[in-house]
């Protein structure tokens, strides 16, 4: 629902045993209250149904559904149910708060890049599945109904008008009424002429696609009749006609995911997420025009929960919209006269998905952005031969800022100019790519089948390596090295040095710390540019890969990475050769120090060090230096009830896996099967990251 200001003055002191602290939204049928438990020292939302309605059966009754309906729903997308009760006659309904604001306030910028919009896609399609298995639609499924963490993750909310729909089911509302958002119905929730099933959802899903595509609703009028009549009768619009910026398949995703008819429709939430990854796992961007934003011309009469974000922008914050163009911009830098310019390179990818429906050709050649170090700033042609691989699903958004801070470094270096490689349509072991906002290079890792954990009995082997189970993972991008204090440092002073858990994402007070602030600029420590960041937390982590469009790699596809399919120990083989990484040898102060081997390093060594103790698909850096943050979190006992593919570890938990050792740690510890686990809000000297594009091609 459209969030309007709620009267303070009418806000309770106290809700059952949560404290009230503030209304941060009010509906048409609930008033949702920010809130503190004080049993579970946690802040809430609290929804309350308002005094007007307590003597309204029906809306006394939906209130309730809603909650019995949610319980029975556990998904990692779904907002979770903590509490239930009344208080003072009045039904109340406790649920995690979610302060990361909702995807109404996200597109008031402005259409969103490919990869966050797949991203949305993908978890809501499931949390959408989950519900459809338990025979529940939602029924009113719009932007202002998407909420998002402080993390950035998406979540289905506001069940409110959902409908059981099992045959001879109890429903609130009779046959030929309409309850929903008319910009969103599907036609047949608008004609009420049949029982609604979940394709009705996955309508309302694919009019929010297309509105995350192009910052506009594919049916627009002035009065709720003219827009109801449009969803059941208009075609559906020739989107890239309009938004000629979109690849020609766009069309063909949408006439299928907005069909009149709901047989002609994709089948589930997942079937669209995964027609959507891959149309932009072949996605690249012609020359494209800032979005234009929209003005609504139907502001919409909504019911639906509405959190806005708390935290203010920091100022030197990237403007969100500045990265929310269409697809994969490629840009080429170079010095002229001392001014630092940027100019976009268009790269357009001709597969057969992409291309317009009464044609037919060959995929033409594409190109991509590959880094080297000259002194000279040349643009060079297309070379022959093929090293760069397709982009893959979550390839990152690739439009730097005019104003972006260069990465600092101790010594000045040659101006990366970019050379033009082209891209295979088949990438392979070997194949690499470079990110343009923070220059880190990627390395593709294929997908496959292996085997995850250690056997009992083997050398370092520990309970929670086992037992050893197999994995598939879809392919996927990881990158070459550990994100250095340098790239950390620019992320700081776009982003902020953000407090998440009490405490600054970065410890830059620590005297270890290898960034430091000057004059209000972060910047690495002088002989430090190159060194792995570290005193970094989980929550940095994760929100550093998320600024770059990526994802810290989850705990399988960093051992992959890391092992390959030969169950290797180490990245490089199974010798133990010490000469290989930065671990605790003779320069180190452990009572397990190998006092045999001296690499010269006391502590960090710089990204890369090792050259020759690459992983099979050539990462660097994945034994010793630092322990690298993955995305699951931490159960001892996982590995007996892992999923087959792409597992992503438990729902939950205190504290997250981290994997490859350190440089204070012994040899054992830098195992590629080595599991290690910290609370998500610790900073030390030896933990680090790398992020990782999951799901590509």
């Amino acid at each position: 629902m459209n969030m309007v200001e709620a009267n303070e003055k009418d806000a309770p002191n106290m809700v059952g045993r949560y404290e009230i602290k503030r209304v941060i939204g009010r509906g048409g049928m609930a008033v949702v209250y920010e809130g503190y438990d004080p049993r579970f020292k946690r802040n809430v939302a609290v929804k309350v149904l308002p005094k007007e309605f307590l003597h309204d059966p029906s809306f006394r009754s939906r209130f309730e559904q809603e909650a019995r309906t949610v319980a029975t729903l556990e998904h990692p997308s779904i907002v979770p149910v903590y509490d239930f009760g009344e208080d003072g006659g009045a039904p109340y309904l406790v649920m995690r708060l979610m302060t990361g604001g909702t995807l109404s306030d996200k597109l008031r910028n402005g259409p969103l890049g490919m990869s966050q919009a797949t991203h949305v896609i993908q978890r809501i399609g499931a949390a959408l599945d989950t519900a459809h298995q338990n025979g529940v639609i939602h029924r009113d499924l719009k932007p202002g109904n998407i909420l998002f963490d402080q993390y950035g993750e998406p979540y289905l909310a506001d069940f409110g008008i959902a409908k059981l729909a099992e045959s001879g089911s109890h429903t609130l509302t009779p046959t030929g009424s309409h309850i929903g958002t008319p910009a969103y119905m599907s036609p047949e929730q608008i004609t009420a002429e049949a029982p609604l099933d979940g394709r009705s959802d996955i309508y309302s899903l694919g009019i929010i696609l297309y509105e995350m595509l192009t910052g506009e609703r594919p049916y627009k009028a002035d009065t709720m009749m003219g827009l109801a009549y449009q969803q059941v009768n208009s075609p559906v619009p020739r989107v890239v006609e309009a938004h000629p910026f979109l690849p020609a398949g766009t069309q063909r995703l949408f006439d299928k995911a907005l069909a009149k008819k709901r047989e002609q429709r994709f089948e589930s939430g997942q079937s669209l997420g995964k027609a959507t990854t891959e149309l932009m796992a072949q996605l690249a961007t012609p020359t494209v025009p800032s979005p234009t934003i929209l003005a609504d011309s139907n502001p919409q009469i909504d019911d639906t929960i509405v959190m806005s974000p708390e935290a203010p922008k920091k100022q030197g914050q990237i403007d969100a919209g500045r990265r929310r163009l269409m697809g994969l911009p490629l840009w080429i830098f170079f010095v002229a006269g001392g001014a630092l310019l940027a100019t976009t390179l268009c790269a357009i990818f001709a597969f057969p998905y992409l291309l317009p429906d009464d044609q037919s050709t060959t995929p033409t050649q594409a190109v991509a952005l590959v880094a080297t170090e000259t002194q000279t700033s040349v643009v060079t042609e297309p070379p022959t031969h093929t090293a760069t691989p397709t982009l893959p699903r979550d390839t990152p958004t690739m439009l730097p800022t005019p104003t972006a801070t260069e990465i600092p470094t101790d010594t000045p270096k040659p101006t990366p100019t970019l050379d033009i490689e082209t891209i295979p349509e088949n990438p392979v072991v070997g194949s690499q790519f470079r990110r343009a906002i923070d220059m880190s290079m990627m390395v593709y890792v294929p997908g496959g089948s292996f085997i995850m954990g250690s056997e009992p009995g083997s050398v370092g082997f520990q309970e929670d390596q086992g037992p050893q189970h197999e994995v598939i993972l879809d392919p996927y991008w990881i990158d070459l090295r550990e994100i250095s204090a340098a790239q950390f440092a620019k992320f700081l002073n776009e982003e902020g040095n953000q407090l998440t858990d009490g405490a600054p994402w970065f410890d830059i007070d620590h005297a270890e710390a290898l960034i430091e602030e000057v004059d209000g600029i972060y910047q690495a420590k002088a002989g430090f540019s190159e060194h792995p960041v570290t005193f970094v937390m989980w929550y940095g982590a994760f929100a550093y890969c998320n600024w770059a469009d990526a994802a810290l790699p989850t705990e399988a596809q960093w051992e992959f990475a890391a092992r390959g399919p030969d169950q290797n120990a180490f990245p490089w083989g199974n010798n133990t050769s010490g000469n290989n990484l930065n671990y605790c040898d003779s320069n180190c102060t452990q009572d397990w120090a190998d006092g045999s081997v001296n690499d010269g390093y006391a502590m960090t060594a710089p990204v890369g060090a090792y050259p020759d103790a690459t992983s099979w698909v050539g990462a660097l850096d994945m034994a010793g230096n630092v322990w690298e943050w993955t995305l699951d979190w931490y159960a001892p006992d996982y590995y007996g009830r892992s999923e087959l593919e792409n597992p992503a570890g438990p729902n939950n938990g205190s504290n997250r896996v981290l994997r490859g050792g350190s440089w204070s740690s012994p040899l054992n510890e830098t195992r590629g099967a080595f599991r290690k686990n910290f609370r998500p809000n610790i900073r030390f000297a030896g933990v680090g990251f790398r992020c990782a594009l999951p799901n590509g091609n």
